[in-house]
Parts: structure tokens; sequence; C-alpha cells
């Protein structure tokens, strides 16, 4: 279950979340159970689906969120491997990347920070972070795999 605050920046992600589809456990009686940290047992849910196409600030899987100066929110989808941005009132504005694996397209996204500029840095899956300017266009790509400097080791989940 996600609980979302009342601020303006996360209702437009709880507005957009609402693509996500939880399942329900098994009645306890149907031998379905699952381990759920930090809950009463059984655990309520066992599984989560994603229903809905990518676009349009439709969010798959978000996995990282950065808030602008300017109160623009940007959330990281792994499953669309894109950067939604929403207005600081819910408005979908843009998306900011586009799947693939060379310099500003994006593979996993795993981390995101956005500069007092409004530039916005995004880790991606192959080992390397992509700057974008406000308005989405790649600026600079800089990492690679490795254990040395400039070199990144994000893993298999990304950034």
């Amino acid at each position: 279950m996600l609980i979302f605050s009342r601020s303006r920046a996360t209702a437009a992600l709880a507005a957009a979340a609402s693509a996500v589809v939880v399942l329900p456990a098994l009645p306890a009686t149907a031998g379905a159970q699952a381990a759920c940290p930090g809950a009463v047992a059984p655990c309520p849910y066992l599984a989560a689906g994603e229903i809905g196409e990518r676009s349009g600030g439709v969010l798959r899987f978000p996995q990282a969120i950065a808030i602008g100066p300017d109160g623009v929110v940007y959330v990281g989808d792994q499953h669309s491997r894109v950067v939604h941005t929403f207005a600081a009132d819910g408005t979908f504005l843009r998306e900011i990347g586009v799947p693939g694996t060379r310099p500003g397209e994006l593979s996993s996204v795993g981390a995101l920070a956005v500069a007092p500029d409004s530039t916005l840095f995004v880790a991606d899956g192959r080992n390397r972070i992509d700057r974008f300017d406000a308005s989405g266009r790649l600026l600079r790509s800089f990492g690679r795999a490795g254990t040395g400097v400039g070199q990144f080791r994000f893993g298999a989940g990304g950034g």
C-alpha cells in the first residue's frame, strides 16, 4: 500500500500511480501466505501488476523522485525507461529521455537529482549519468562500468 502526504508534489504522484494495480492475497484458508516485513501475517498483498501503456504520465514502476527548484516533480520510471515530469499541481508536462542504450537513452532509471539551474541528472542502468537541461535536451553523459574514478557499478536494478 502506498501512502502519500497531502503536498502538491506527492499528490501528483498519487494520481499518476493509479495505473498500478495491487492484487489482494488469497484467504488464509486457501494456503496462500507470504512474508510481509513489518505487517501482521498473513501479508495482505502477494503480487503487484501494471496496466496501461507508457505515455502521458502513466507510471509503470516508479523508482526515483526529485523535485526541482521550480516545483517540477521528476519521476524516474524503471519499466517505461523515461523520466516523467509533473507540475506542482499534478499536471503531466513531458517525458525526458527515451528507452535505449546510447547516451540520452535510458535503460533503467535508478536515481535522480536536480541542480539549482534545473538541470536533471539521471543515474542509468548502463552505469552512466546523463545530464539533461530543463527542456529535456541531453547536455552530457559520463561514466562507464567499473570500479575506478568515473566508473560506476549500479547493479541489476539500475542507478
